[in-house]
């Protein structure tokens, strides 16, 4: 089943998988705590999460138009983690194109955890 829902009234159910690739950096800073939170919580213990966040040199973190995005330190990111176990932590930076093929500068974190 797939739900259309805004970062800040997600409901999640009890699950024992969380895929977020490319959409966590767009939930609003001030919303970000509560809604990690509820990953968190969502999260069956055995559960995996799985996904990536911008870091810090990403391209869109100067732009003005995105200052509500977010955009963690490897060490942010690290501490997001302290209820999991790491199987896969992987930052990379490369010059590339966003999906409507505009050139940018990536800056990513990919995590692969599972819940204690």
């Amino acid at each position: 089943m797939f739900l259309q829902q805004t970062f800040e009234n997600v409901e999640l159910n009890k699950v024992n998988l969380i895929v977020a690739f490319y959409s966590i950096p767009f939930c609003k800073k001030s919303e970000f705590k509560d809604f990690w939170n509820k990953i968190e919580n969502s999260i069956l213990p055995g559960g995996y999460f799985v996904g990536n966040f911008f870091g810090v040199n990403d391209e869109w973190n100067t732009d003005e138009k995105r200052k509500n995005m977010i955009f963690l330190t490897t060490d942010e990111v690290s501490k997001l983690f302290n209820n999991f176990e790491i199987i896969t932590f992987k930052e990379f930076e490369k010059d590339g194109t966003t999906g409507f093929g505009k050139l940018k500068h990536w800056h990513l974190i990919n995590v692969i955890a599972k819940r204690k």
